[in-house]
């Protein structure tokens, strides 16, 4: 990013031009070049496309602050092209943000807080001087939650329409309390209500570091607009500049009218080989999203070795920003779509579409192998939470094309402690997941051929006839995670399936055939 300053304000511009801007006031007496690189707000910047203005000042000295902010922010709008602004404060800057917010509301798609009081007694009690009282999505982050949070959540609330109380924190793990306006719930987001508003709580320790401000970018600035919670226009185009990979381009689109985005990745074509790519799908965990998938799992970086095209897309926004894949009909339609896009515009070998997923994204992923089983040929997946029939809807053997399927737990997990409920396998706990490939393909649990490979212990399962179908690894030291030396185990237990034409899988040219479809034709 480039970095100018006028009229005593920094502005941290994006290499190419952007539509947003974020103006963070900091207090006077934090050091600028300090604040930057403890928040990392510039990293953020550059990873979601928006430029910064950081104001620093004495904010309770008035009126003369506000004849500032007001001449600084003057100068951004009428020399620029931004059509969305937050306004993001810290402590003596949160207050002052706080009024000015709720005095123009009309300026801002959204305001940020993190310490300070909040708004003047006088707002709170009484009314603005606006006309109407326009809707503006809020974020209140403080270390606790004083008599004067509650006045404020409380204050917003009712600005933007809000009743009720805030949905539950396993919902929306990114935030303590969030309060939805009845438009926006959870599975009714209705793209044609405009200038929706939500409001949303945070405690935080220590809220000026890295963590608190990926958190904002991700899930508050990449998402509220003017117009609606949750919806843009289809953006395409643009590269993750940190990495420095023109491989990437960053695809946002309109889908059955919800908004949805993933990272692609592009091996550079001008290659040796004129092979066609294989397609990875890679799904992330709950929480996550495709972005953050590219940097936990680093499938990208063997993408070339591996002739594949990357897909990392994001979930579904449920329940506000919380992202996590549910076994529902507009993810499974979505996933089609994506594939069949990506495959219509470069050189894919349909035969060798796989997926792979982390944690809720695992257990998403064994559910695209099941249910668009004539679309994958295998799965690869990385510490999955769960799989039972409750989740999946009843499973019918016959209906399923045979898959070959790939479970990675660590023996530090402590979800796998949590859900022992099955049968285990060097002490490690199956979680019904193997349970039903060994029903589908008819092998014994105690049956099967051990390797060691470093850290990783590798169970392998063969089919009825004699090909390896399941593997179950165990990885010492691994907690919840997904290990970035994972990827080439996980590549070479898949590049040896291909998906026929006629539905049918093969190892390495061989049909495999299941205990379900033995003497099938």
């Amino acid at each position: 990013m480039q970095t100018s300053s006028g009229n005593s304000f920094l502005l941290y511009k994006s290499a190419e031009p952007v539509s947003v801007l974020c103006l963070i006031l900091i207090p006077e007496e934090e050091e600028q070049d300090e604040f930057m690189k403890k928040t990392e707000w510039s990293l953020f910047a550059q990873i979601d496309r928006f430029d910064i203005a950081l104001l620093s000042a004495s904010w309770e000295e008035d009126p003369f602050v506000f004849s500032y902010y007001e001449d600084v922010y003057g100068s951004l709008t009428e020399s620029s092209d931004y059509q969305t602004m937050f306004l993001i404060g810290y402590e003596q800057g949160a207050d002052f943000a706080a009024k000015e917010a709720s005095e123009h509301t009309d300026r801002y798609d959204g305001l940020v807080t993190l310490g300070g009081n909040g708004i003047e007694k006088d707002i709170l009690q009484g009314s603005t001087e606006q006309e109407e009282e326009i809707p503006l999505s809020v974020w209140i982050i403080n270390t606790g939650k004083t008599s004067s949070d509650t006045k404020n959540l409380s204050y917003w609330k009712a600005r933007n329409q809000i009743k009720g109380s805030s949905l539950q924190s396993w919902k929306c793990r990114f935030a303590d309390e969030l309060f939805l306006p009845a438009a926006s719930s959870a599975d009714g987001i209705d793209p044609e209500i405009s200038r929706m508003g939500i409001v949303v709580f945070s405690r935080e320790e220590e809220y000026r570091t890295h963590f608190v401000s990926g958190k904002i970018a991700r899930n508050f600035i990449s998402t509220v607009t003017r117009d609606s919670v949750c919806f843009r226009d289809p953006v395409t185009g643009g590269e993750i500049t940190e990495i420095h990979d023109p491989g990437f381009t960053y695809n946002r689109m309109e889908y059955q009218g919800q908004q949805r985005d993933c990272w692609i990745y592009v091996p550079d074509q001008k290659r040796k080989t004129d092979q066609p790519f294989s397609l990875i799908l890679c799904l992330h965990g709950s929480g996550g999203n495709g972005e953050d998938m590219i940097f936990r799992s680093g499938w990208h970086e063997n993408a070339a070795e591996m002739n594949s095209i990357i897909l990392y897309p994001s979930s579904l926004y449920r329940n506000g920003y919380q992202h996590y894949w549910q076994n529902i009909p507009e993810e499974i339609s979505f996933i089609r779509y994506l594939v069949e896009r990506v495959c219509s515009l470069y050189p894919v070998d349909p035969s060798r579409i796989y997926v792979t997923g982390y944690s809720n994204g695992a257990g998403m992923a064994q559910n695209l192998v099941i249910r668009c089983s004539d679309l994958f040929a295998a799965a690869a997946l990385s510490a999955p939470v769960y799989f039972d029939e409750e989740y999946y809807g009843p499973l019918d053997p016959e209906s399923l094309n045979e898959a070959a399927i790939l479970f990675s737990y660590g023996e530090d997990d402590p979800y796998l402690k949590y859900f022992n409920n099955t049968a285990e396998i060097d002490d490690i706990p199956a979680i019904r997941h193997l349970e039903f490939w060994r029903r589908f393909y008819g092998f014994n649990q105690e049956d099967y051929q051990y390797d060691k490979k470093g850290k990783f212990r590798i169970y392998t399962y063969q089919s009825k006839n004699m090909l390896p179908v399941c593997q179950w690894i165990v990885v010492d030291e691994k907690e919840h995670s997904y290990p970035k030396e994972e990827v080439p185990i996980y590549f070479d237990f898949l590049r040896h399936y291909t998906r026929g034409t006629e539905g049918k899988l093969y190892y390495d040219g061989t049909q495999v055939i299941s205990d379900s479809h033995t003497g099938r034709p």
